[in-house]
């Protein structure tokens, strides 16, 4: 039997979410009891919203992160603060290390902070290594069994609900690492800066991010259309 992917192909989605609605689910996701400087735990309970999925979320939009490998199951021993940069031994392209912006850097010390806090990120037997650890761990789920998975395995129906409830149209998870790589490379216009940051290999996987803005046409067309000043001579 062929996989979908190989049977129909891996189509390309370019939707992307614009820099407005980034910062808004990024807004909606993470937030901070201004009073205190920690983790609003009212605004996630009065809204319903399950906080370890939004900061997953939040950790997807900020770094540009795969969603698993390198995003729910991350560890605390992968993170190092000095160095402000998070290590992997086995990622898809192998051993690899990436710098961390000062938002990241500021989501992870935000959520280390509330390990001795009551709630999904106290840090307890069997989850405490995880960044984003499973509240219902070695608990009874729906399925009569015992949840074995330290870690959240799935931020999907919470992505769901962010979306919705912002009034922006449905776009899969991965999706968020293609927003982030976009709109770096629309930031930096240089296309080396992004391959370096997404982790590719090749760059002709990183050009793809060309391709959704167009910096190509961009590029020629506003030089197409400067006006060359001469330099007028005084005599």
């Amino acid at each position: 039997r062929l996989k979908k992917k190989e049977k129909f192909g891996d189509r390309e989605d370019n939707r992307i979410l614009t820099e407005e609605q980034r910062e808004q689910v990024i807004n909606y996701v993470w937030k901070i009891d201004k009073r205190t400087g920690k983790i609003n735990y009212n605004y996630y309970r009065q809204r319903g919203l399950s906080l370890v999925a939004c900061l997953i979320i939040a950790w997807w939009l900020i770094t540009g992160r795969r969603n698993n490998s390198e995003g729910n199951q991350i560890k605390w021993k992968q993170i190092s603060f000095t160095q402000k940069k998070i290590f992997f031994d086995d990622s898809k392209v192998g051993q690899i290390e990436y710098p961390l912006g000062p938002r990241a850097i500021k989501l992870l010390n935000t959520i280390k902070e509330e390990r001795l806090t009551e709630g999904p990120l106290l840090w307890q037997e069997g989850t405490k290594d995880f960044v984003f650890p499973s509240y219902n761990y070695n608990k009874k789920n729906s399925k009569k069994g015992t949840c074995k998975t330290p870690y959240l395995a799935s931020a999907i129906k919470t992505w769901k609900r962010v979306l919705k409830d912002l009034k922006i149209d449905y776009i899969p998870p991965k999706q968020c690492r293609h927003t982030f790589l976009t709109l770096l490379l629309k930031k930096t216009k240089n296309i080396m800066v992004v391959k370096k940051a997404a982790g590719h290999t090749q760059i002709k996987t990183t050009n793809r991010y060309a391709k959704i803005l167009d910096e190509d046409v961009v590029s020629g067309l506003e030089t197409m259309d400067q006006i060359e000043e001469k330099e007028s001579k005084v005599l």
